[in-house]
């Protein structure tokens, strides 16, 4: 008959994506039935009841299998997509959380407790790729950790993302000032020693005189934008 071969493939306990192919053996799942009619052997074939179980874990599952594509992408940048996925994930645990399945309730709430537990603590990756995504910037991660956290610490969270992104903004202008140093000594050694004293000046000032540089402020602005 020239139909296309359908192979079952195993779990691994480690990747959601790939419990998400048990969708493989629902769509052949009439084969099975055959097969134990014909083999006396098998004897562990699900009953109609399993398989609507089945179609409901995947419905679950679907949303996840999505995620992992998104996020394990290669031909893109995806640290800018971690914080909008994860988002999605929460409100898709929360719509099935009222399911009308019992076993469905108590399945998410346990993964809705191990996601809790995991995103309790500020992201600061995810965060700061999605502030340097330039369609979403700072809105997005206000609006973002006002799903993920407690009204008590969503601001204590804003700040640290801010901290660490002040921390990460001042790393790369020091290495451009080290750069734009290196290019000016090359034309005079007069220049050589004012660049030297400037990047001296600059790795010693505290965090209160580089907060107020225009530099600083500017991007401050930018990221704020809607």
């Amino acid at each position: 008959m020239h139909l296309p071969v359908r192979k079952l493939i195993l779990d691994v306990k480690t990747r959601r994506n790939s419990t998400y192919l048990l969708n493989v053996a629902y769509n052949v799942k009439d084969a099975f039935s055959i097969y134990m009619e014909k083999d006396a052997s098998f004897v562990t074939c699900l009953t109609k009841e399993d398989w609507e179980k089945v179609k409901h874990i995947l419905e679950i599952l679907s949303p996840f299998y999505e995620a992992t594509q998104i996020i394990l992408g290669s031909d893109y940048p995806t640290s800018n997509l971690f914080l909008i996925v994860v988002l999605n994930v929460k409100g898709v645990l929360e719509q099935f959380s009222c399911h009308v399945e019992a076993f469905v309730r108590s399945m998410v709430s346990k993964m809705q407790e191990k996601f809790d537990k995991y995103w309790e603590e500020c992201n600061l990756v995810m965060s700061i790729g999605s502030i340097l995504d330039p369609r979403r910037k700072i809105i997005s991660l206000e609006f973002a950790f006002e799903s993920l956290y407690s009204t008590a610490i969503v601001s204590k969270n804003i700040d640290v993302v801010r901290e660490s992104l002040h921390t990460v903004f001042n790393e790369y202008k020091m290495l451009h000032d080290v750069e734009l140093s290196v290019q000016r000594s090359s034309s005079s050694s007069v220049h050589n020693v004012s660049s030297a004293s400037h990047i001296t000046s600059f790795s010693e000032a505290p965090n209160g005189q580089m907060r107020n540089s225009s530099t600083w402020s500017k991007f401050e602005s930018y990221v704020k934008e809607k």
